[in-house]
Formats: C-alpha cells, sequence, structure tokens
C-alpha cells in the first residue's frame, strides 16, 4: 500500500469505478490475491517483524509479488492504471488489517495461504489470477510456512484471520462465486 494512502475504513465500500465496470472489477479481484500477500510480506520485512527464516524465504517473492499485482493492469495508460492499483491497495487493507485475532507475520502468511487454497485449487480462478510472477512466489511462501518451527501454533490464529478475511472480501461483493474457504481451514 502507498505510504500516502489511508487504511481502508471499517465501513468500506468498492471504489464506484470498480463496481460499476466489469472490466476493472476483474481486473481488481485477479490482482487481490497476489497483492493480499505481498502486503503481509512487505510490511513483516518492513517492519522487522518477521524472523529470519521468513527474511530469508520471503525477499526474492516480494519481486514476483509486485509483478503479479502489476499483470493484471498492463495495457492500461498509467493515469486510469493507478485508480483500480488504489482500489487494490485499499480493498486488500481492509480484507486484512485490524482482524482483531493477530498481526503475527507467520500467522498472517499463512492465514493469506488458507484462503487462498480453493483458488489455486479450482481451474477457473487459476487461469485469471496465477500469472508467471504468481506461480513463482506462492510455492516459496508456502513451502516456507509449511516447514516452519511456529507452523502449528500460527496455524489456528490462520484459520480464524482466513475466515475474516473471505467475510470481508465477500461482504464488498467480492471472490463471491466459487470460493469454499471454509473447507479449506
Amino acid at each position: 500500500m502507498s505510504k500516502s494512502r489511508k487504511p481502508a475504513a471499517t465501513g468500506f465500500r468498492v471504489p464506484a469505478l470498480v463496481r460499476n465496470n466489469a472490466a476493472y472489477r476483474s481486473r481488481v479481484e485477479n490482482a487481490i490475491p497476489a497483492a493480499i500477500l505481498n502486503c503481509v510480506v512487505t510490511t513483516a520485512l518492513a517492519e522487522g517483524i518477521a524472523p529470519p527464516t521468513m527474511t530469508v524465504a520471503y525477499t526474492p517473492a516480494m519481486r514476483d509479488l509486485i509483478a503479479a499485482v502489476d499483470d493484471h493492469f498492463r495495457g492500461l495508460p498509467w493515469p486510469t492504471r493507478r485508480l483500480p492499483i488504489d482500489a487494490v491497495d485499499d480493498i486488500v487493507a481492509y480484507a486484512v488489517t485490524k482482524n482483531g485475532v493477530s498481526m503475527y507475520p507467520r500467522s498472517l502468511v499463512l492465514a493469506c495461504l488458507y484462503w487462498l487454497s480453493p483458488i489455486v485449487a479450482d481451474v477457473g480462478w487459476q487461469r485469471r489470477v496465477m500469472s508467471p510472477h504468481f506461480m513463482r512466489a506462492f510455492p516459496v511462501l508456502l513451502a516456507d510456512a509449511q516447514d516452519a518451527a511456529d507452523h502449528e501454533q500460527s496455524s489456528d490464529e490462520a484459520g480464524w484471520i482466513a475466515e475474516i478475511i473471505r467475510t470481508r472480501l465477500e461482504a464488498i461483493g467480492l471472490f463471491t462465486a466459487s470460493h469454499p474457504v471454509k473447507e479449506a481451514a
């Protein structure tokens, strides 16, 4: 999320440009999975709260996550491109922050991975979301999370956070079709 932008408020509403334009809505929705992972990873690394193993694993993945978000907005002229990218940043902030459970980096990454598991398993979502950049970053994050010493401790919190992410995104009309997170978490 850009530093000049404020986090999304509790009564968050998707910007009209995205709500009223199917093409922009699709681009924004498709960019959210990579953007959520990028937000969590970037925040953990920037604030120095990530365990050392996360720092080593995640630093290279950040470039791919940034490119994976950008993939969905290629071809748009810059002034137009900035608006849906800002919408993605705001939606991600709304979905992930102030979850009331935990802001521990491993829990947040696991929550994102739990929330994403139905997406990566669904062929329709795969075609829309999983660019080559995303496909390079996702396995790195997944492997690190599964092999982490604090996996078990973080797993319960992550299940709760994944449900919060799902509920918040569905409440604003995103990821409502074929996205059964409850079964994955």
